[in-house]
This record gives C-alpha cells, sequence and structure tokens, in this order.
C-alpha cells in the first residue's frame, strides 16, 4: 500500500503501478495507461481530500492487476457530470481524471458519499491473445445492401470470453438495425448471467418496438466449463471429441412470448478445442472431417462460409480455436 499525502506520493504510486504492468506482462501501452490511470486519480485523491491511499494487488487468476485508491474526503457531489471530460471543480485541474482513467482500465467503479469519501478500484486484465485466436465472416444476402446478421466477442476477467451470433429477422435495414442494438446490450451487459442477458435483450427489443425480432446463440468460455443458451435458427458445435452440438430453442428474441429458456453446460476444460457458432444463413451438415481444424480459426471460418453458405439469407460464422497450454 502507497500512502498518499502529497503529489509526490502521486509519482511513487503511477511508477509501482507501471512496474507492476511490467512484471506481469503487459505491453507498453497498457503499462503506461496503467499508470497513467493511478496518476490521474491518485492526483484527486491528493487535490480534493488531502491525503488518501493506494493499494495494488493481483487477481486470483494471475491475469490481472487490481487497483483501490480511497480516500476520506468530501465525496463527489456529482459523480455523472465529473465522468465527463472537461469537468473540474479546481481550476488548476485539466477535468479528464475519472473519464481518461476509466477509459484506459478493463473494469472502473466509484463509490462515493457525501462527507464520507472516494474509492476508485480499477481492473486491467492481460488479453488473452496467448490463449485464444478467432475466425469470423460475416455476409449479406445478395439481394439486399445492409447486413441483418451480427457477432460479439468479449473477452473480460482475463480468462472468459462470451460469444455470440444474432440474426434479424428478415434481411435489410430493420434486420440490421435490431440485430446491432442487441450486440450493443451484450457488450454492455457481459456480467449478466446467460438467462439474465437473453431476457435483457428481448426487454430491449420489445420495449423498441420498431422490428421483427432476432435469433441469438450465445456461448461462455470460462476455465473448466462452457454454457451455451440459444433462442432461434443459431447453433453451435465444439470440436474434436466428436461434435458436441449446441441448437437454440424455438422462437425469436423481441416478438411473441419468450419460449422456456434454458443453459446447456458442459463440465471440461476449453484448451485445444475449436468452438463454432453460426446463423442460419449457413447450413448445419459438417462434421469435424469436413473441417482444416489445424489451420488456423480464420481459415476455418473462411472454408465454412464458402461450403456451407445457403443460397439466400445472411451469414455469419465464428470461430474460436482454443490453445493448448
Amino acid at each position: 500500500m502507497i500512502t498518499l499525502n502529497e503529489e509526490g506520493d502521486v509519482f511513487d504510486a503511477s511508477g509501482t503501478a507501471l512496474h507492476l504492468a511490467q512484471e506481469m506482462g503487459f505491453g507498453a501501452l497498457e503499462s503506461n495507461l496503467i499508470a497513467s490511470a493511478v496518476s490521474e486519480i491518485a492526483t484527486n485523491a491528493v487535490r480534493y481530500a488531502g491525503k488518501g491511499t493506494v493499494l495494488f494487488s493481483v487477481t486470483g487468476n494471475k491475469r490481472g492487476l487490481s487497483i483501490v485508491v480511497e480516500d476520506k474526503g468530501p465525496g463527489i457531489p456529482d459523480l455523472e457530470a465529473a465522468m465527463q471530460d472537461g469537468h473540474s471543480s479546481l481550476k488548476t485541474s485539466l477535468g479528464v481524471g475519472l473519464g481518461a482513467a476509466k477509459r484506459a482500465m478493463d473494469d472502473f467503479q466509484v463509490q462515493t458519499a457525501k462527507g464520507r469519501g472516494t474509492k476508485v478500484t480499477m481492473y486491467k486484465y492481460l488479453p488473452m491473445s496467448d490463449t485464444v485466436e478467432y475466425g469470423m465472416v460475416s455476409l449479406a444476402d445478395d439481394h439486399y445492401a445492409f447486413n441483418g446478421d451480427e457477432l460479439v466477442i468479449r473477452e473480460f476477467d482475463g480468462d472468459k470470453i462470451l460469444l455470440a451470433v444474432i440474426d434479424g429477422l428478415g434481411q435489410g435495414e430493420s434486420a440490421q438495425r435490431d440485430a446491432q442494438q442487441v450486440k450493443q446490450i451484450i457488450q454492455a451487459q457481459r456480467t449478466l448471467d446467460l438467462e439474465g442477458l437473453v431476457m435483457r435483450c428481448d426487454q430491449s427489443l420489445r420495449e423498441e418496438g420498431k422490428g421483427g425480432g432476432v435469433s441469438l446463440g450465445l456461448m461462455l468460455v470460462q476455465p473448466g466449463a462452457l454454457q451455451y443458451i440459444g433462442v432461434g435458427d443459431t447453433f453451435a458445435h465444439v470440436f474434436p471429441a466428436g461434435r458436441n452440438s449446441f441448437s437454440g430453442r424455438s422462437g425469436i428474441l423481441g416478438s411473441f412470448k419468450l419460449p422456456a429458456l434454458r443453459v446447456e453446460k458442459q463440465r471440461r476444460s476449453a484448451e485445444g478445442l475449436t468452438i463454432v457458432l453460426c446463423t442460419d444463413g449457413i447450413r448445419d451438415r459438417f462434421s469435424k472431417d469436413d473441417l482444416p481444424l489445424n489451420e488456423s480459426a480464420q481459415r476455418i471460418a473462411d472454408h465454412i462460409m464458402r461450403h456451407y453458405r445457403r443460397e439466400f439469407g445472411d451469414a455469419t460464422v465464428l470461430v474460436a480455436k482454443l490453445k493448448k497450454g
């Protein structure tokens, strides 16, 4: 722990952050972003509260750096305004502290109370490029200018991946709008469980009420387990070990009654697996013997699109190839 009594202590805190980040394996850019975030928040603690503390720790999975900056000052009277770039109650401040720090980190939480102080908790996780590679292809129906399919790759906590394929009902601009709306929700709400995430997407589409709905396939990859939930005509396969298949429940998000949801779970290590998610523009006829599983994730995705795309409709393939440890 570093005690902040004066602005000179901020230099020690940012230097410690830089050193720890480099030791963990973060690159030069990420390490400097972490140090900059610590400098911004620690500076605020000294200037606004007079003193504070900075606590560093490594997450339990050894893939993330946790930083907590805490003070016992007056608190932040308007947190929403304080998060905006250019906001400051100090003439000597650039007013970019909270906003800049949040953008630099993967997770950023602020707890503040009038007269009781402020606690900022920040996390930065190592990228997962050493454990997974991705391949993806998404093509619009040849008769339409807009692609009604979307996909999501969301890494979090240093060892988890949320994968999604989204198919807006029909084709064209309205299908694209619905698919993009669902994509934004998934990217923003990844901390929900899969069932809760599907329900949130369904609710949002119903509230908007402008489109026809979407089909959705969601897979959560985490240490020792896979989870999948789907609604509509999407599917997923996991190779090798035969063909472990997942398919969606009949129905459409945002239209008619939401079907009874079911999360399919497999207790297994993801190391060495190739995961394939597709929308209904892809024919579900391939097996492991039909795919170049020894090649890159992108080559696998290209192969599926080239050989199994249907004649009509938007089509999307998302491949995640988990490396062996």
